[in-house]
């Protein structure tokens, strides 16, 4: 399942004892007289001799092997392709007339990797280079891994498949013969630090044992790929951390230059894109359903969080789950992206079959019967339409058939007014009636003022122009009564201003809720912070919670009384959410 390139080192200790010690290639070897090369007095060299060391026979065997071996040298450059050029050399001297066919190819190749030769040799091509010359890396463990990190680092222009057979076989000379310990094989990885990546990210979601190939991988960038002092991409450190939770083990904390994670870029990406959540009550979920189907299952657990923390630096945390509800609750700032819709939409196939039936008991004897199932079917799933374009499209297409379950209901609206005291709140029942339907309404269906103030967003006038319109049809009475009775100034000033104090409450409760947000985060990413301590400090934020929604609340309410027009709601709703009062 897991694909990976190496090249290894066979026993040809004996081959090479020649070559003890392998001669550093020149700077540049200046071009030999093509004539010249036809000549049979000329010394096999090294890298002919690496080549053809495993190759089934001699003669045309070799020649087609090192043939091979040419080819794969293409992505070379400077001095690296030195030793492609003297190998290629090598073989018009030694296969040109066995396979004249080929002597065409291989003399391009020679010239072109001849031409590159004597390109100006960067950091590459001298840590390289310098590898295969000196023994200064150090003992022969480090520099089988100093080998791999330039390997890593410098990629295929560099690490060619020549060039990394002579860099094995050059470490592996170094290692010491010892009958009494196991034969120690060179092996070198030729993946590139962008193919290691690349690898890591197609481990996210991984869960046990199937981790384990992904958390080795990952292991090599580390090792391989991190630069001291630098950031780790961040989207590749939350896939390295990712991983690694999938399998079960630690995670150290990687520092990262970007503040935000692309949209889209992991499963489970926090709606504020600077975390993900990686594991929920023993469960790695895949996408948003699977992640809110663990939830609903999860009670007491924990849930397992990758979130940058204040120093810029990629860590997880461990989150304590008592349930779904408190969980919501308590860490409002760990929603997921989509988390919202999906629970609203998980209701949808629900809403749409009462709808379903509304519609047939307004198309039957007695469309009155739909009423009730209009109003809680609406009440109960005020959130959903007021978010979800879906919910608003199915009323949307069933607005021409329900609009004589809508007459019956201005009927009843216009009826219920008697009920209402006084004049001053007959003019606001009134009001409230020719904007909202839902106003004024239980549950059940029935008319009783103040059972219930819609939400200033729950738009049904919008979504349902034509029942809207047979509601209205119905209201001339009402209308009559907000004509008589004129602005009611002596209320709206009174309102205005409790709508200004709750608003500023709402603003300062959610400020202090942000700075214990901030401290639990803190404190979750922090070593040493028990999961009771983040219990104890999220309850610390429920006296500002029941504040805050409150104040939305009271303010909805002052919207609704019916003494504000459309475009003056949509203004306090705009200053509400500018003043710092945001929705849950």
């Amino acid at each position: 399942m897991f694909n990976r390139t190496w090249i290894s080192i066979a026993g040809i200790v004996s081959l090479l004892a020649s070559c003890a010690t392998f001669p550093p290639p020149e700077p540049h070897k200046p071009e030999a007289d093509p004539d010249l090369l036809a000549g049979d007095d000329m010394e096999t060299t090294a890298e002919w001799l690496f080549v053809t060391s495993e190759a089934d026979g001699k003669g045309q065997s070799e020649c087609d092997r090192v043939s091979r071996w040419l080819q794969g040298e293409q992505s070379c450059t400077s001095d690296i392709c030195i030793h492609a050029r003297d190998l290629g050399r090598e073989w018009l001297r030694k296969c040109k007339d066995e396979s004249s066919a080929g002597a065409t190819t291989v003399r391009k190749l020679v010239d072109t990797y001849a031409e590159r030769a004597e390109l100006p040799a960067d950091s590459c091509v001298q840590q390289g280079t310098g590898l295969l010359r000196t023994p200064e890396c150090g003992a022969p463990e480090a520099c089988e891994t100093q080998a791999q990190r330039w390997i890593a680092q410098c990629g295929t222009a560099y690490a060619t498949p020549l060039f990394v057979l002579m860099l094995t076989k050059t470490l592996q000379r170094r290692f010491p013969d010892d009958p009494n310990k196991p034969v120690h094989e060179v092996k070198l990885d030729t993946r590139s630090c962008d193919e290691l990546a690349k690898a890591v990210g197609q481990g996210v979601g991984c869960d046990g044992a199937a981790c384990d190939p992904f958390v080795e991988v990952s292991d090599a960038w580390l090792d391989r790929c991190r630069k001291d002092g630098q950031p780790v991409p961040m989207l590749l450190a939350f896939q390295l951390a990712d991983v690694r939770v999938g399998a079960g083990r630690s995670v150290e904390p990687m520092r990262v230059a970007e503040t935000k994670l692309a949209e889209g870029s992991l499963p489970l990406l926090l709606s504020d894109q600077r975390g993900a959540v990686a594991w929920v009550c023993g469960v790695r979920p895949k996408n948003v359903k699977e992640y809110l189907e663990a939830r609903r299952d999860c009670r007491p657990g924990e849930v397992i969080v990758t979130r940058v923390d204040g120093q810029q630096n990629v860590r997880t945390a461990s989150v304590p789950h008592s349930d779904d509800a408190a969980f919501l609750r308590q860490f409002p700032f760990l929603d997921v992206k989509g988390e919202r819709d999906a629970r609203a939409l998980a209701d949808m196939d629900a809403f749409r079959r009462d709808v379903s039936q509304a519609v047939e008991q307004a198309q039957g004897p007695h469309p009155e019967q739909a009423i009730s199932l209009l109003v809680k079917v609406m009440q109960s799933r005020s959130e959903a339409l007021m978010r979800q374009a879906v919910f608003q499209k199915i009323l949307t297409d069933a607005d021409r058939d329900l609009a004589p379950s809508f007459k019956e209901w201005g009927k009843r609206k216009a009826q219920g007014v008697v009920r209402v005291r006084g004049a001053d709140e007959q003019g606001l029942y009134a009001r409230r009636a020719l904007q909202n339907p839902l106003h004024d309404m239980t549950r059940d269906g029935q008319v009783s003022a103040g059972a219930y103030l819609a939400p200033p967003a729950l738009t049904l006038d919008r979504w349902m122009p034509l029942s809207f319109l047979a509601y209205k049809d119905e209201l001339s009475t009402l209308q009559r009564i907000v004509d008589r009775h004129g602005t009611l100034d002596n209320r709206v000033i009174p309102l205005r201003q409790q709508i200004a104090s709750e608003m500023q409450a709402c603003s300062q409760a959610e400020a202090r809720i942000q700075s214990i947000n901030d401290e639990i985060m803190a404190c979750m990413l922090r070593e040493g912070c028990t999961q009771d301590k983040i219990a104890a400090l999220a309850f610390t934020a429920d006296p500002d919670r029941s504040r805050a929604q409150r104040a939305r609340d009271a303010i909805a309410r002052a919207l609704a009384s019916g003494l504000f027009n459309r475009g003056e709601m949509d203004k306090v709703e705009a200053d509400r959410i500018a003043s710092g009062c945001l929705d849950p």
